[in-house]
C-alpha cells in the first residue's frame, strides 16, 4: 500500500515480521478530549468523518454515526477510487479539503498537512477538524468513543457490563477482527495456521454465546455487536475466499447468521454496507495470494430473510 516517510510518499510497507502480519499502530491515536465534544455540539459540521466503505475499521465508525443518529452533526466523506498512493479521496479527482482553499487527491496529503514530517501509513478512518485543518484522530476506537459520547445515550457502552464487554472486544479484535487479516496476509505457513485456528475458535465461541443471548452482551445492542458485525458482513464474500479462512462460512453458523441478519435489518445499518465497494477494494488491493482484480460472485445468502 505504501507509506509516508518524513512527509514524502514511498511505495513501501513495513508490515511483516518473520512472516507474521503486524497491524500498524495509529499515530494520531490520543484520547479525543472533552473540548472536542463541546465544540462538536456547539458547531455542527466542524468535525468531518473521512472513511471508506471497504475498510472494516472505518465501517465501525460509520455504523456508530448511523446508530446514534449523528448525520446532522458529523458530515461524512467516503474515500474511494484506485489506490495509486494509498487511499484516493475522490476517485482520483481533486477534493476540496474542508476548512481550506486547498485540494488534495490522496488521503496521505491530509496526514502531511497535519504533520509535515509524518512517517507511517495513511489510513482511514480520520476525524478531521475543519477549524484547525488538522487530523484529530485516526484511531477507530477513539473516534467510536467520541461518536458514542456525542450521541449521549450510553447504550453502546452500558456501565453494568463495561468490564466484560471490553474484555470480549479485545479478544475478538485479536482473534477475529484482525485474525482474518493475519491469516490472509501471512507470509509463512506457520503464521497462517496460527491465525486461522484463532479465527474459527472465536467463531465457535461466539456461536455458543448466542445460544443464551440475543446480542453479545445480553438483551440489548452494544458496540461489541457492531465490532463483530463489520467482520462477519465481509466474511463469506472476502475472508472465506480471498483470505483463505475457508473452514466454514458465516452461513454455516446458524446462530451467528441469524444474529448478523438481525443487525443488518436494523434501521440505518444496511445503508452502511456497500457490497460492491467491499469486494472491489479487497480483490483489487488485497490480492497478494489471489489473481488480481478478479471479483467473485457473492455467496447465495438472503440477508432480508427474517431472523
Amino acid at each position: 500500500m505504501g507509506m509516508l516517510v518524513k512527509g514524502r510518499w514511498r511505495d513501501e510497507d513495513q508490515l511483516h515480521i518473520n512472516g507474521h502480519y503486524q497491524r500498524p499502530v495509529s499515530v494520531f491515536d490520543g484520547e479525543i478530549e472533552g473540548e472536542h465534544l463541546k465544540q462538536a455540539r456547539n458547531q455542527p459540521g466542524r468535525y468531518v468523518l473521512i472513511g471508506s466503505a471497504s475498510c472494516p475499521w472505518s465501517h465501525r465508525c460509520i455504523l456508530v454515526r448511523a446508530v446514534e443518529g449523528l448525520e446532522g452533526m458529523i458530515p461524512i466523506h467516503l474515500a474511494h477510487g484506485p489506490r495509486v498512493e494509498g487511499y484516493a479521496l475522490d476517485g482520483g479527482k481533486e477534493w476540496p479539503i474542508p476548512g481550506t482553499r486547498n485540494t488534495a487527491r490522496h488521503l496521505h496529503q491530509l496526514y502531511s498537512l497535519s504533520e509535515p514530517a509524518y512517517t507511517g501509513r495513511s489510513t482511514v478512518p480520520v476525524l478531521w477538524d475543519r477549524e484547525t485543518c488538522r487530523i484529530v484522530s485516526n484511531e477507530s476506537s477513539q473516534i467510536v468513543a467520541f461518536l458514542a459520547a456525542l450521541g449521549g445515550r450510553g447504550r453502546l457502552f452500558p456501565t453494568p457490563t463495561a468490564a466484560a464487554q471490553e474484555e470480549l472486544q479485545l479478544r475478538m479484535h485479536e482473534a477475529l477482527n484482525n485474525g482474518v487479516y493475519r491469516a490472509g496476509f501471512a507470509e509463512s505457513q506457520e503464521a497462517y495456521d496460527e491465525a486461522v485456528v484463532e479465527v474459527f475458535t472465536m467463531m465457535d465461541e461466539l456461536e455458543e454465546r448466542l445460544g443464551d443471548h440475543s446480542f453479545l452482551m445480553g438483551k440489548a445492542l452494544s458496540y461489541a455487536d457492531l465490532q463483530l458485525f463489520v467482520t462477519l458482513v465481509r466474511f463469506d464474500p472476502v475472508y472465506y475466499i480471498l483470505h483463505r479462512c475457508c473452514l466454514k462460512r458465516l452461513v454455516d453458523y446458524p446462530r451467528l447468521w441469524r444474529w448478523a441478519r438481525r443487525i443488518y435489518q436494523m434501521p440505518g445499518v444496511s445503508d452502511t454496507v456497500d457490497w460492491g465497494a467491499i469486494c472491489r477494494a479487497s480483490y483489487a488491493n488485497d490480492t497478494r495470494h489471489a489473481q488480481p482484480a478478479i471479483v467473485p460472485v457473492l455467496p447465495l445468502a438472503d440477508w432480508w430473510q427474517l431472523p
